[in-house]
């Protein structure tokens, strides 16, 4: 899809794991979890950055202390098992500045301006 847009190169793309407690940084690949609990709560803490707003949006402010709560004892439960892993993928992209026409929609790009890509509408 980024090569199809043509406003982009891919320089470079890397697929690593990670753990899944944000607080683990051991690089060995063992499924030892010191302390599963706070592992579980740090993970709920991590995962409630990130979609606490659109549960609130949804569901109200009310049900994330629950909700969450009831996430890291799911997680402690699932890491006394073993310790997870989670796929990332980092893809670096090089801008493209001429103005070419995006085969996709009827849209041209004119370049980008201080920093943020712009649309111009093609005529028809």
């Amino acid at each position: 899809m980024i090569r199809q847009s043509q406003a982009f190169d891919v320089t470079h793309i890397q697929l690593f794991e990670s753990n899944w407690e944000p607080h683990d940084d051991t690089e060995d690949d063992g499924d030892l979890v010191l302390d599963d609990v706070q592992s579980g709560v740090n993970v709920a803490k991590s995962i409630r950055a990130v979609i606490g707003p659109l549960i609130a949006h949804h569901f109200g402010e009310h049900v994330q202390d629950d909700l969450f709560e009831l996430y890291a004892k799911n997680v402690a439960v699932h890491l006394q098992k073993v310790k997870t892993k989670y796929p990332v993928i980092v893809v670096s992209l090089k801008a493209i500045s001429c103005a070419t026409k995006n085969q996709a929609s009827d849209m041209y790009y004119s370049g980008f301006k201080q920093g943020q890509f712009m649309w111009n509408l093609a005529s028809s």
